[in-house]
């Protein structure tokens, strides 16, 4: 969830932007002519009956995420998409995002670790840049397991049954810096990528109980956060997003008018909708890069992700892994 803030011996861990949560998950598209961010990494080891993974995952069969996608799916959420193929195990649980132990989604990943007794996860929330089994993820986990969860979000249920089961975990999320780099080969500038960033942040801070008063310094503490990670311009302000807004936008900037069809991705649609589809291309594009390396190293593997990023993958998944088993054990 944009925002989200999660609890590491007794401090805030400042995950800005753990992807993915409630209305403002991003949903990725079908763009043509974008798979070339993406090389397929060395060939898959056979088994003995000489069976081998294809070297190459078709980027492009990546879905536009929409409503009637998602209905088209086996099951409502949670639910598991298990593929099989050669001597390889991926498990993809379809999560409905969730804070409560006894809620379907930590019982389907539980439900998930037993069945395939995993060799190595990924989990939504937090960036691949943070290593194997971060410190900061275990202990944030552990801090969790002592309150039985209470307000935890599944990838730290995920990330405490891996712990328990001596198994290792990434986060599957690119940082600002990489996307970026991607973007800015598309012709975007910085500033659109940082208005989109505080746009999409704006639903989740009235969310969160901030009032409009509020939004004028969180944006300055967004911008200055912001170019931690990627190179913004030391003059960069409220004033230049709110100019920038304007001129892109077609209108002044209220924050009481942002909704969540600002920032719906959409290839046709505004500025924010095209940044919104963009940046959700590159994020699915580096999700299932990081499925495909893993799947080189391990036998068995298990992705834990909102069910609306399942839904964009699938075809692609398909084509590489062929088709799934879907079940709904919760």
């Amino acid at each position: 969830m944009e925002g989200v803030r999660m609890l590491i011996d007794g401090k805030k861990l400042k995950s800005r932007r753990v992807w993915g949560y409630g209305s403002l998950v991003l949903f990725a598209i079908s763009m043509t002519g974008l798979s070339w961010l993406y090389e397929a990494q060395g060939t898959f080891r056979k088994n003995p009956l000489e069976c081998s993974l294809p070297t190459t995952i078709d980027f492009d069969k990546i879905e536009v995420w929409s409503e009637s996608l998602q209905v088209s799916e086996p099951f409502q959420p949670p639910f598991m998409s298990e593929f099989k193929q050669c001597d390889k195990y991926l498990i993809f649980v379809g999560a409905s995002h969730s804070t409560d132990e006894e809620s379907p989604t930590f019982q389907t990943i539980k439900s998930a670790f037993l069945k395939m007794k995993p060799q190595f996860v990924i989990a939504e929330g937090f960036p691949t840049e943070m290593g194997e089994s971060p410190t900061a993820v275990v202990d944030a986990a552990k801090n969790c397991a002592l309150t039985n969860f209470k307000s935890c979000p599944e990838l730290l249920y995920t990330a405490h049954l891996a712990v328990k089961n001596s198994v290792p975990f990434i986060g599957g999320e690119p940082n600002d810096k990489y996307v970026y780099g991607q973007i800015s080969k598309l012709g975007y500038s910085i500033e659109d990528l940082v208005a989109y960033y505080i746009v999409r942040q704006i639903p989740q801070w009235f969310m969160e109980g901030h009032s409009e008063n509020e939004i004028g310094n969180l944006i300055n503490r967004e911008i200055n956060l912001i170019r931690k990670t990627i190179p913004l311009a030391s003059e960069y302000d409220l004033t230049s997003f709110q100019a920038w807004f304007k001129s892109n936008m077609g209108r002044t900037f209220k924050p009481e008018t942002i909704k969540n069809n600002d920032i719906a991705p959409n290839e046709t649609g505004t500025l924010l909708n095209r940044l919104a589809a963009t940046t959700g291309k590159i994020r699915d594009l580096f999700i299932i890069e990081k499925i495909q390396t893993a799947l080189q190293l391990h036998d068995r593997v298990l992705i834990v992700y909102g069910s609306g990023h399942l839904a964009t993958q699938r075809k692609a998944l398909e084509e590489f892994l062929g088709d799934p088993k879907n079940s709904k054990p919760y």
